[in-house]
């Protein structure tokens, strides 16, 4: 009796979409324990997903980390270097809405070292986690600070001093591209 039956193939396509490209010879014996396995195929198949994403999560902890703590990066970077520019800028008489782009540097160093740790994963959904953990980060200090979160798309609510979806999708968009960029920087360097 084989153990491959459907919900046993499901959970080993899962598996082989966690372990990646690299590790496929190791889920093709996996796919052969479980036909052999026989009627306990899907709790032997249950085993191989929870190998392959054990392994994924050793292989890719210090990028799973780094997705986490390059946002915080970019907006330390991004608060003081925009302050610091903001202060010398005012100073020589230059207007305010010169400095804005520079606010992009943090989102832009993080996004292109995101790239370079994993250019083989895609950008969008690399870029588009960061943001979401950029975006965050400032509600989750708020909350813990003042005990409610900020009104997220109240008309106070600026990003870049343009509206909350504008600036979102900027912000978004800077993300994605940065780690598009940094990922393609790493392949022409591997190449």
């Amino acid at each position: 009796m084989s153990g491959l039956n459907g919900l046993a193939r499901l959970i080993l396509r899962l598996a082989n979409w966690i372990a990646g490209r690299d590790r496929e010879e190791w889920v093709l014996a996996m796919v052969a324990e479980t036909d052999a396995a026989g009627g306990h195929g899907p709790a032997w198949a249950l085993g191989c997903l929870y190998a392959a994403a054990k392994d994924r999560m050793a292989r890719d902890l210090w990028f799973v980390a780094a997705l986490f703590a390059l946002p915080v990066f970019a907006i330390v970077l991004s608060f003081s270097v925009g302050a610091a520019i903001l202060v010398g800028a005012r100073t020589i008489g230059i207007s305010d809405m010169a400095v804005i782009p520079l606010m992009f540097s943090g989102s832009l160093v993080a996004g292109l070292m995101l790239g370079r740790m994993r250019p083989a994963y895609p950008p969008i959904a690399v870029g588009t986690v960061a943001f979401v953990v950029h975006q965050a980060i400032p509600l989750l200090l708020m909350w813990a600070a003042f005990g409610r979160l900020m009104p997220f798309w109240s008309p106070n609510m600026t990003i870049y001093n343009l509206p909350a979806p504008t600036g979102l999708l900027v912000s978004w968009l800077i993300w994605v591209a940065a780690t598009w960029w940094g990922g393609g920087t790493r392949r022409g360097a591997i190449a």
